[in-house]
């Protein structure tokens, strides 16, 4: 199925598929992978290592913004279920589809500033960006509170109104993501992702995930993809 600019996909019951450039360009720069706390991002292009690929200096040959939808069984899974497998809808100039248009623009817009939705208050930016770029920090509420310009009580009350969490669980889930990706990708040991992730052993690590995850690290690194993702609910 060939897609353009403005198109959108969705495959109700996550069935295996393949995007590819039927040019079959030989001449793509080598793939590289990172990470930056809340997605993982793959990039050819100079200089693209904390972006979505979307340079305003070099045009890209594909822009692609990804993501899934978990849900539990019940009336989403009916209605997903109902829907065409795929689900392709072009996006380029269709005015009736302005506010699913719009919606997507918001999500990219969110994902390509690293911003959690909750947590787009300006005041609280800076300590979750501190957050984001060095989870392995042994971070307490009081410094993230100096980066917040608040004491320690109002920003921790502050952030639990505006994030629905506590400070710690948010960067617990965090560490956690990161976790998540680097045992799908890598074979880096536990002990060494721990440390990437701010724990300072193999069996510190492994109680957080457990306790976040519902598996161990070990396990969540075997089991199928489809399994992981259950496992993390």
């Amino acid at each position: 199925m060939p897609l353009q600019t403005g198109d959108f996909m969705l495959f109700p019951r996550g069935a295996a598929h393949r995007v590819r450039d039927t040019q079959r360009r030989a001449t793509a720069a080598p793939l590289a992978i990172t990470h930056d706390g809340l997605l993982p991002i793959k990039h050819n292009q100079a200089g693209g290592s904390g972006e979505l690929a979307n340079s305003t200096t070099t045009e890209a040959d594909l822009d692609l913004l990804c993501g899934r939808f978990v849900y539990t069984p019940g009336s989403s899974a009916l209605l997903l279920n109902a829907l065409p497998d795929p689900f392709h809808v072009s996006l380029g100039g269709t005015q009736a589809l302005g506010s699913l248009q719009a919606l997507i623009g918001l999500m990219r817009d969110e994902a390509g500033q690293r911003r959690p939705g909750a947590l787009a208050d300006p005041r609280l930016a800076s300590s979750v960006q501190g957050m984001l770029d060095a989870p392995e920090r042994a971070w307490t509420i009081a410094e993230l509170g100096e980066l917040a310009a608040m004491s320690r009580a109002t920003y921790a009350r502050r952030f639990n109104e505006r994030a629905g969490m506590t400070v710690m669980d948010f960067l617990t889930q965090i560490r956690m993501t990161i976790a998540c990706d680097l045992l799908r990708r890598t074979q880096r040991s536990a002990a060494e992702i721990g440390e990437a992730v701010g724990y300072q052993s193999e069996a510190a690590f492994g109680k957080a995930f457990q306790q976040s995850v519902g598996v161990t690290p070990g396990r969540y690194r075997r089991l199928p993809h489809d399994g992981a993702l259950a496992a993390a609910q």
